[in-house]
């Protein structure tokens, strides 16, 4: 803090998730770093302190961290990871993640899986195999979904809004009558 006295970060919706003993997830069409998940799980005052944000994605103070993280960032982590002299498949493999850049690799079976890319990729196959993965766990889930709009090309912007309608429809359709979901809007959008 300013007067030099510790700071004590907030526990984050994840963490608190994680120390129940909840399975945990993010999924997003934005960079992993960006703003929106990395309050999952990283304490930082910027979302440009990317490698801080990877650091701590890789070291949770509770659990054992999200584990199922579909996103973009791909370069970035790779830039990250280099800084350290090594790369994110082998960062991620050695915090006990399958890597990959397809999200349709996560599926029922997938216990842990961080998929980064840097290409669009469609939300509801992404979304179903999360749920699936997650799902497993009998003492319930975290997932956060973020399905951005923001965006000066009005096709694009459609085409998104139009996604996430049909996201939530379809997590609507196959989340459990137990399911807490909340959808909420990023201002405007």
């Amino acid at each position: 803090s300013a007067d030099g006295s510790a700071v004590t970060p907030v526990k984050t919706l994840l963490e608190y998730a994680e120390e129940r003993g909840l399975s945990t997830g993010v999924v997003t069409n934005m960079a992993i770093w960006d703003a929106t998940p990395a309050a999952c799980y990283a304490h930082v005052a910027a979302r440009s302190s990317k490698d801080e944000i990877f650091r701590q994605l890789l070291a949770p103070r509770f659990g054992n961290g999200v584990d199922i993280l579909i996103g973009k960032g791909l370069a970035d982590a790779n830039a990250s990871f280099a800084k350290l002299g090594t790369t994110p498949a082998i960062a991620f493999a050695e915090a006990g993640y399958r890597f990959g850049g397809d999200p349709a690799a996560v599926t029922r079976d997938t216990r842990r899986a961080a998929v980064l890319r840097d290409e669009d990729f469609a939300a509801i196959p992404a979304v179903e195999g999360a749920i699936a993965s997650l799902s497993r766990n009998g003492k319930g889930y975290f997932l956060m979904v973020e399905w951005d709009m923001h965006t000066d090309d009005p096709q694009k912007g459609l085409r998104h809004a139009v996604e996430m309608d049909d996201l939530v429809r379809r997590v609507s359709a196959i989340a459990g009558e137990d399911t807490l979901i909340l959808f909420v809007a990023d201002h405007s959008f």
